[in-house]
Formats: C-alpha cells, sequence, structure tokens
C-alpha cells in the first residue's frame, strides 16, 4: 500500500520524536558522553527497520481519517509497550514483537478510547 506525503510526514516526524527520546535516554545511561550522532546511529541500528515494519502495520489499521493524528501516538503507545514488557521481562525485547502483540490485544480498545474523546 502506498501513502500519501502527509502520512510519510507523519512518519518521518514520529520517528524524530522516537529518536530524540532514544538520545535522552542514552544520555541518562552514558552521561554527556553521547552525542546526538551517537544516539541516531544506535537507534538506526537497534530500531529503524523494526520501527518501519510496525508503523506500517499501524498505518494499516487506522482509518484515512485518522492516520496524520494518530500515527504518532499509537507508536509512542507501542514503543512504551515494548519498555514496560522489557522491564518486565528482565531482557529487551524486539521492537516488532513488541509492536504485532499490541496491534493484536491492544490496538482495538486504543482506538476506540481514541474515538470518544
Amino acid at each position: 500500500m502506498g501513502f500519501t506525503s502527509q502520512e510519510i510526514i507523519a512518519f518521518i516526524l514520529a520517528q524524530k520524536e522516537e529518536l530524540i527520546r532514544h538520545e535522552r535516554f542514552l544520555r541518562e545511561v552514558y552521561g554527556s558522553r553521547c552525542t546526538q550522532e551517537e544516539s541516531a546511529a544506535d537507534w538506526a541500528r537497534r530500531y529503524a527497520a523494526d520501527y518501519r515494519y510496525v508503523g506500517t502495520k499501524l498505518m494499516d489499521i487506522l482509518e484515512a481519517e485518522e492516520k496524520i493524528d494518530l500515527f504518532s501516538e499509537g507508536m509512542s503507545e507501542i514503543m512504551q509497550h515494548k519498555i514496560l514488557e522489557s522491564q518486565k521481562a528482565n531482557f529487551e525485547i524486539s521492537l516488532k514483537f513488541a509492536g504485532m502483540y499490541w496491534l493484536e490485544t491492544h490496538a482495538k480498545k486504543w482506538l476506540q478510547e481514541r474515538k470518544l474523546k
């Protein structure tokens, strides 16, 4: 499925938000020794491919009028789910696994709650 230019922009902006969060996280863990370039490279190596995969799946379940408004929020929910599940498991679970699980088990309820707002 192809994306509109606005959907692609939403996708890119959501990734940028995740890069910023990842940089903050790495700086908390490693201190000021982590540069912006290093954190971006680390995020790209660890998460970029899975982020695109899961993000595409999320775009597929969103209705056309929701994609721009809800994509970033949905991906943020998925990333939070990944972090929480990794903490429970005491090891880092993959974004792809966490994202697909969230989409299968939580997305429908999450979308319903958003539509009620």
